[in-house]
């Protein structure tokens, strides 16, 4: 499934239901660089609170077969989907949820050995110190830099 299938077709160059700038956020590649087989099944959760761009991510990575927690579109969100799921493999996180940052959330998701992803527009030299470790992707992103960031 292309990005433009999961988040609805083009109507004269743009998205029918205004989506256009989900072109500029994202981009889907539509291949894989991983081993199928290592990745199927792995759950993700995505925090981002522009809903737009985290039901499309969510859509792409479900069709390539991830199953997916959330999208939360706020920090006490993604807190309440982290501690009703039995198991995360990985987050894909925007820094700042609805003016509240995401490093309390990047702290619950490190206790539990979650490889996380910021997935933003923020550039790299704003994450805050003791966070700097975490992989930042400036939107937009690809469905395989996320995983490469993610996994390796």
């Amino acid at each position: 499934m292309s990005l433009d299938e999961a988040i609805g077709s083009k109507v004269g160059g743009k998205f029918n239901r205004g989506l256009d700038s989900i072109q500029i956020w994202m981009r889907f590649r539509g291949r894989r660089t991983m081993n199928e087989s290592t990745l199927a099944g792995r759950r993700f959760l995505i925090a981002d609170d522009n809903s737009t761009i985290a039901n499309a991510m969510a859509r792409v990575l479900n069709a390539q077969g991830f199953e997916i927690v959330g999208p939360a579109g706020n920090a006490n969100g993604a807190m309440a989907l982290i501690a009703e799921s039995e198991r995360i493999d990985g987050a894909i996180l925007d820094i700042n949820l609805r003016g509240k940052m995401a490093y309390p959330v990047v702290d619950v998701l490190r206790a539990k050995g979650v490889p996380i992803v910021f997935m933003t527009g923020y550039d790299e030299s704003s994450v805050q110190q003791g966070y700097s470790d975490v992989p930042c992707l400036r939107k937009p992103v690809t469905v395989e830099g996320l995983l490469q960031a993610l996994f390796g």
